[in-house]
């Protein structure tokens, strides 16, 4: 999908409610005949932007302290519920997990399509006929466009071997210390594979931060590296958690941000006095 021009005049059908699916649902309504949405599971929805702001504006500002990850979805969920209404009001399934434990919809544009009757829900899809979907509950439409936006396949191409990353056959991704750093010291680092709540692109910034201050005590602090490596080993040693997702790779952004912030300061290497 590269432009809303593929839908102009059609009946199209979306399938997938990540966040990229109901940008797209939105982009459709605007150019298509018909726009049909199937849907599998539910989540939650936070508006894009609260006073004005940016909604993720805070995960980025310095915080003295972080209320636990559980404490903040039991305080935030009623007041989004208010803000933005429950999302089955609007046909959509209720979320079955809390707030902060998966990556939720930040769109306010789709729902409102949905109360206006822009866009009709379906059921997950059960086979094609032609041109005809039959789904879940045994409705049947016709439709001219079929869109997929049900998520991403993890691949490396330039590796032959995925075990240098740690990698994890039944999650489809690798396992890696910050979402960065495989067991060994092989030279590969990653950023940007991680799903979390208001991660943005300051996170993969920060990310790439801690990447330039390892390779920088690599060649001026091997005693750092010694003790940074103990970390990494230590945390390939444990088992894996249960809340990072279908593919082990999602954090709580608040407490995983300070933990980059944290590590950085540990690898931070003092400038030689000129």
């Amino acid at each position: 999908y590269k432009t809303a021009d593929i839908f102009e005049g059609k009946r199209v059908l979306v399938v997938g409610m990540g966040n990229t699916g109901c940008d797209i649902v939105v982009d459709a309504i605007h150019r298509a005949k018909q726009v049909l949405w199937s849907v599998r599971g539910g989540n939650h929805f936070v508006p894009k932007f609260l006073a004005g702001k940016p909604a993720d504006e805070g995960n980025h500002k310095p915080k003295r302290f972080i209320i636990p990850k559980s404490l903040r979805s039991m305080l935030h969920e009623p007041i989004l519920r208010f803000l933005v209404g429950p999302p089955e009001r609007f046909g959509l399934p209720k979320p079955e997990h809390r707030l902060y434990d998966k990556t939720p919809i930040v769109n306010s544009l789709v729902l409102q399509h949905l109360g206006q009757g822009d866009v009709t829900l379906r059921k997950p899809i059960k086979e094609f006929r032609g041109d005809t979907v039959v789904f879940a509950d045994g409705q049947e439409d016709q439709v001219d466009l079929v869109l997929f936006a049900t998520g991403y396949e993890i691949t490396f191409p330039f590796l032959e071997d995925l075990t240098e990353l740690n990698w994890q056959p039944e999650k489809g991704a690798p396992r890696l210390y910050l979402n960065i750093f495989p067991s060994r010291p092989n030279g590969l680092y990653v950023a940007g594979l991680l799903e979390g709540a208001g991660v943005g692109w300051p996170g993969r910034a920060l990310q790439t931060d801690l990447i330039a201050a390892y390779i920088k005590a690599q060649k001026e602090s091997p005693d750092t590296i010694a003790d940074f490596r103990d970390k990494i080993a230590a945390y390939h040693t444990r088992p894996v958690a249960k809340d990072r997702g279908e593919h082990g790779i999602f954090v709580d952004f608040l407490q995983y941000k300070r933990d980059l912030q944290k590590a950085i300061a540990s690898l931070s290497v003092a400038s030689p006095a000129v």
